[in-house]
């Protein structure tokens, strides 16, 4: 006989066979979904090792301890921890992601005010494109007939 286990899943008890938990919650089949390559043999949740209530854990590059700094997660580099929960850099991508979104979208107005200033001022003086489109054709054809 089969053994079953209970799964609560939306405020219900399902049965879940030992076939399906064999073929959908191994831990080779919750690195398939990891990976996003899930078959859709099980509907419910598959988990990989270490994982729990808080996601899983990730282990920060350097760039990512950075992140984590430059969101005030940690007070400095060194006090980042080897392991960091999945939710915890998440958060911290997502923040640094709109940072420097904000940033460019700052940098962006302020070289359209620069290049219109510099456009009056160009005006102003009386220079434009059309003139200097003129006067550079007009000197390639004084070249032309000079040769």
């Amino acid at each position: 006989m089969a053994t079953t286990t209970h799964i609560k899943e939306r405020g219900t008890r399902r049965r879940k066979s030992w076939l399906t938990r064999v073929v959908c919650c191994s831990w080779i089949s919750g690195r398939r979904q990891a990976l996003g390559m899930n078959f859709g043999l099980c509907r419910l949740q598959c988990k990989g090792p270490k994982q729990g209530k808080d996601g899983g854990y990730h282990k920060p590059s350097d760039f990512d301890k950075k992140i984590l700094v430059w969101t005030k997660r940690y007070a400095d580099v060194s006090q980042v921890p080897r392991e960091v929960t999945n939710i915890q850099m998440k958060k911290a991508k997502d923040l640094f992601r709109i940072r420097v979104n904000l940033m460019m979208v700052a940098m962006t107005v302020v070289l359209a005010a620069a290049y219109a200033w510099s456009g009056r001022r160009a005006a102003q003086r009386g220079d434009s494109i059309v003139r200097q489109n003129r006067l550079w054709h007009a000197e390639g054809q004084d070249a032309d007939n000079k040769a």
